[in-house]
């Protein structure tokens, strides 16, 4: 019984150290976040599922005016996401950033993720059934300072591409 009180208030002080802020701030304006390893929460709109996570992004209309900081973030589960954490449903998640790289593509870039544990980090459903954040239009400009890191901007948001030639 005794242990089971220690562990509760443990995780709940933890759940509480953790400071809510908007996903471009998560991200910030370069490769790599300005948080990574600190442990925060996060809220927006179910925009994808996969096996091991979701994709989080900022509803319409609560973005930052910043050009260079993505509004979409990668919310790393490890195992299938729970069922809250269905595409259009607004939610609050708490994990540690990170950033992460594929072991088989060792050049590439990293992810920034949010690393959140099922059962120990905190998760709230806000809302359901919401429309998805509008997709942001690609255009030949997005391409052109052809900067190796040029399109990290729209990391884990939505996209589309009218036209393009390549």
């Amino acid at each position: 019984g005794l242990l089971l009180l220690f562990a509760a208030v443990v995780f709940s002080t933890i759940a509480i150290g953790q400071k809510e802020v908007p996903i471009s701030a998560v991200q910030g304006e370069k490769n790599i976040s300005p948080l990574v390893g600190e442990s925060v929460k996060v809220a927006g709109i179910v925009t994808a599922r996969t096996r091991s996570g979701f994709f989080l992004q900022t509803l319409d209309g609560k973005a930052d005016a910043n050009p260079l900081t993505s509004e979409g973030v990668f919310v790393f589960t490890k195992n299938e996401p729970m069922a809250e954490a269905a595409v259009g449903n607004e939610v609050l998640v708490a994990g540690r950033v990170e950033e992460f790289r594929p072991r088989s593509e060792p050049s590439d870039l990293t992810i920034t993720e949010v690393s959140h544990f099922l059962g120990r980090d905190f998760f709230s459903l806000l809302s359901k059934n919401n429309p998805l954040p509008k997709p942001v239009v690609l255009s030949f400009a997005d391409f052109k300072p052809n900067a190796f890191d040029q399109l990290e901007k729209y990391e884990g948001m939505r996209v589309a591409v009218t036209e393009l030639t390549a």
